[in-house]
C-alpha cells in the first residue's frame, strides 16, 4: 500500500523540483533559464496528463484531461515561445 501511494507522488514531485528550480534560477536573475524550466515543467505535466490516469496525478489533474492538457500545452508553448523569441 505504502508503495502505491510512493508511486503516485513522483509525477507531483518531478513537476515540483522542476517549478522550485524554475523560481530558484529566476531568483539568481538567470531569467531565461528559469523561464525555459518552467516551459518545460508545463509541457511535461501537459504530457504526464495526457498519458497517466487521473489517480496517478493526484492534484495535477484540476480539470478535465482536455482542458487540462490543452491550457497547460498553450501556457508553456506562449512561454517558451517568449524565451525563444529574443
Amino acid at each position: 500500500m505504502a508503495r502505491r501511494s510512493i508511486r503516485n507522488a513522483v509525477p507531483f514531485l518531478v513537476v515540483g523540483a522542476l517549478l522550485i528550480a524554475a523560481v530558484t534560477l529566476v531568483a539568481m536573475s538567470r531569467f531565461r533559464r528559469g523561464s525555459t524550466v518552467l516551459a518545460a515543467a508545463l509541457l511535461l505535466t501537459a504530457g504526464m496528463r495526457l498519458l497517466l490516469p487521473a489517480e496517478r496525478l493526484g492534484p495535477l489533474a484540476v480539470r478535465s484531461r482536455g482542458f487540462d492538457v490543452a491550457f497547460c500545452t498553450a501556457l508553456g508553448g506562449a512561454v517558451m515561445w517568449l524565451v525563444l523569441l529574443e
